[in-house]
């Protein structure tokens, strides 16, 4: 009768399959990105090029805005790409995510009529 509103239990299984991968591929950008933002510190605080007045710049100067944005224009490329691809992971695992709670929202409305169903059948004026 209300089977119609049961979720699909394989597209249920997919969505978690997808978010599972995408999640990793996130955390590969995520490790990416943390060892290239690694480098430019490091690459900062030891090239005399960097230095401001004989000094090495400072961690918060780093942090703002090499970090951030690069420091060559190798890094800037890396770092750009490295942040579109992990917007477009984290769109595609919210995707993913909303496809998996409207399999659940399917399955509460389900339990939800099955048992009105049951309690309506059962009842008797006595």
């Amino acid at each position: 009768m209300f089977e119609k509103y049961l979720p699909d239990i394989s597209e249920y299984l997919e969505a978690w399959r997808i978010v599972v991968e995408l999640s990793a591929e996130l955390q590969k950008v995520d490790g990416e990105l943390e060892e290239i933002v690694a480098n430019i510190y490091l690459e900062c605080i030891r090239d005399n090029k960097y230095f401001l007045n004989g000094k090495a710049p400072a961690i918060s100067l780093i942090k703002e805005s090499y970090a951030v944005i690069g420091h060559t224009e190798d890094a800037t490329e890396k770092l750009g790409q490295l942040k579109y691809n992990k917007i477009v992971l984290q769109r595609a695992i919210s995707e993913a995510k909303a496809q998996i709670k409207a399999q659940e929202m399917k399955l509460n409305l389900y339990q939800t009529m099955s048992a009105n169903a049951r309690n309506v059948a059962g009842f008797t004026d006595e």
